[in-house]
């Protein structure tokens, strides 16, 4: 991988997570996730294979839900790379990694990859994997 240590300060994903959660729930707001993270909604729902036919209720969509968790735990996983919160949005949308077949973290977690991709992040840079109980929520 050709990225360098940049920070030796996590990006705090805790925080975001939190941010973007419901008060006193559980579920992760779609809508705050994709202000966070640039995303339209109907983009949001395409990486999340959602048919918006069927997004009446996006706060109990199982696949949404997963793939906003699956990408703060490979945002956290290589927050250690990474400046700020820009720094990692942009990396997670637009780094083509070649141990991938030049896709992004993006695609990758789009596909169900982020285990190998956080593997990955593991083996190259020695990062531990995401601690926080939240993140871990779903496989």
């Amino acid at each position: 991988m050709d990225l360098a240590l940049k920070s030796s300060r996590r990006v705090d994903f805790d925080f975001l997570f939190h941010k973007l959660r419901f008060a006193d729930r559980t579920e992760i707001s779609a809508t705050r996730f994709a202000d966070a993270f640039g995303y339209n909604l109907l983009d949001l729902l395409e990486l999340a294979h959602v048919d918006p036919a069927h997004s009446a209720n996006l706060r109990q969509s199982p696949q949404l839900q997963h793939f906003m968790e699956a990408t703060l735990k490979v945002m956290s996983s290589a927050s250690l790379l990474l400046a700020d919160a820009d720094d990692a949005i942009s990396w997670f949308k637009t780094h083509h990694m070649h141990e991938f077949g030049g896709k992004t973290p993006e695609q990758l977690v789009s596909s169900g990859r982020q285990r190998e991709l956080i593997k990955q992040l593991s083996d190259d840079f020695a990062i531990p994997p995401p601690m926080d109980q939240a993140l871990n929520a779903h496989p």
